[in-house]
């Protein structure tokens, strides 16, 4: 399953790299780095646990967690036409990147950036990005796009994205005190995890097939 989720991340990737001339929306440049930062990132940290003596792949992690959420709001920032929410999503880009900020020092003061997990940053992400989400859904209910909303790509990627960044905040609140789970446990989060993976990844492939359906 664990290798099966970084297949789906790397076709998703190259997908969206073959097909994004074809996509209407000039706002997927900043989608596409998303997609090869999550890949990337997420594979080197395996490779350095793994293959290497350098044990501290955690640091990739919190580096992942700094360039996700600053590429989804740059790509929402692009997206979003009404100019009040452009400017909220201003205003939370700042916002997440001063916790982000504030939160480095404080996890490498009292703890450290090579073996602690930014937990509290990624929530506040999660969070704060759940919340442009839900304003563009809104947005896009307001809209004529909503009657032909299936060969939206921006609409597939966003339930994919909502659904995703929800419901592993309650898993992201304990990666660091899973030492103390049993083995039952920590199966059960890694397999959710992956699960909600599927369905992200899932939903990117799905948006894209879509809007290259021609309309008869």
């Amino acid at each position: 399953m664990f290798y099966l989720i970084y297949l789906i991340s790397f076709v998703t990737l190259l997908f969206y790299f073959i097909f994004k001339n074809k996509v209407k929306e000039s706002q997927i440049i900043y989608f596409i780095w998303y997609l090869f930062a999550m890949f990337f990132l997420d594979f080197i940290a395996h490779l350095s646990r793994e293959f290497t003596e350098f044990r501290y792949n955690v640091i990739f992690y919190n580096i992942l967690i700094f360039v996700q959420y600053n590429l989804i709001l740059f790509f929402y920032y692009k997206v979003f036409n009404n100019e009040v929410v452009k400017k909220w999503n201003y205003i939370l880009l700042y916002l997440f990147n001063i916790c982000y900020v504030a939160l480095a020092l404080f996890y490498g003061i009292k703890y450290s950036f090579l073996n602690k997990y930014f937990v509290i940053t990624d929530i506040i992400g999660s969070s704060l990005i759940s919340i442009i989400l839900l304003l563009y859904l809104r947005e896009l209910l307001n809209s004529e796009k909503i009657l032909d909303y299936k060969r939206l790509i921006n609409f597939w990627i966003t339930i994919g994205l909502l659904v995703y960044y929800l419901a592993s905040i309650p898993f992201v609140s304990v990666l660091n005190t899973m030492a103390n789970l049993s083995k039952e446990n920590l199966d059960f989060i890694y397999n959710i995890q992956h699960l909600l993976s599927v369905f992200m990844y899932a939903c990117f492939i799905l948006g894209l097939l879509w809007n290259q359906k021609k309309v008869k």
